[in-house]
């Protein structure tokens, strides 16, 4: 993987920020989640929506165009100065919170990919937990409002997706199942009829049956 950082000019207060990537990569050793959610271990993560570092404003970064893009080593990391303190310029993750404040000012048009990402941040905690706790609720779940939040984000997101796109069919089933609403996944999942999803509709069958709510590895 031949690993970059790319210099952008904030539209909203004209100064450079500076974000991750790469020239190249590949997909060996990917991991698809039950939330739809495919993790690349051989890739950057690829920042779309982004909060400018200086002005704090949400930008969308796929309408910038680079002003330069410089290679680096994975030996480098440009996120951190010589004495330890960050770099005042470059682009973190959003966090939850800021996926929530984000869905304030941004277009209708955009909420689904917002709560989308909000869904999965939350599962995120599961995703990379690697200890020992067996009640998973206890690791999603960790301010005082997060099930409220997790629970609000899930039903407006259910409303937000196709009923008829196949895919987005797999995440309305698995939403279901976040929720505690196995009867209604396996309804869902039921109605896909595409051989190709047989082995995913099987673990979700043997999810539903064990009353899992949480998330799970589909290969």
């Amino acid at each position: 993987m031949i690993l970059t950082y790319y210099t952008y000019k904030c539209p909203k207060c004209n100064e450079d920020f500076k974000t991750s990537g790469a020239l190249s990569g590949n997909t060996f050793g990917a991991t698809l989640y039950s939330d739809a959610f495919n993790f690349y271990p051989m890739l950057p993560i690829n920042h779309k929506l982004i909060k400018c570092p200086l002005c704090l404003s949400f930008i969308w970064l796929n309408y910038l165009k680079p002003k330069s893009i410089e290679r680096y080593t994975p030996s480098y990391t440009f996120s951190i100065t010589f004495d330890g303190s960050p770099r005042r310029n470059y682009v973190k993750e959003l966090s939850i919170n800021d996926y929530f404040e984000a869905l304030k000012t941004m277009y209708p048009g955009d909420r689904l990919f917002i709560r989308k990402k909000i869904w999965w941040a939350f599962n995120d905690r599961i995703r990379y937990y690697d200890g020992k706790r067996k009640n998973k609720s206890k690791i999603i779940f960790v301010e005082p409002d997060d099930e409220k939040k997790y629970t609000d984000n899930c039903y407006a997101l259910l409303e937000l997706l196709n009923t008829e796109d196949i895919n987005q069919k797999i995440m309305r089933a698995e939403i279901n199942r976040n929720l505690g609403k196995f009867e209604e996944c396996l309804k869902i999942i039921e109605s896909i009829k595409d051989v190709n999803f047989e082995r995913a509709k099987n673990k979700f069958r043997t999810e539903c049956n064990k009353r899992n709510m949480w998330l799970f590895k589909l290969s």
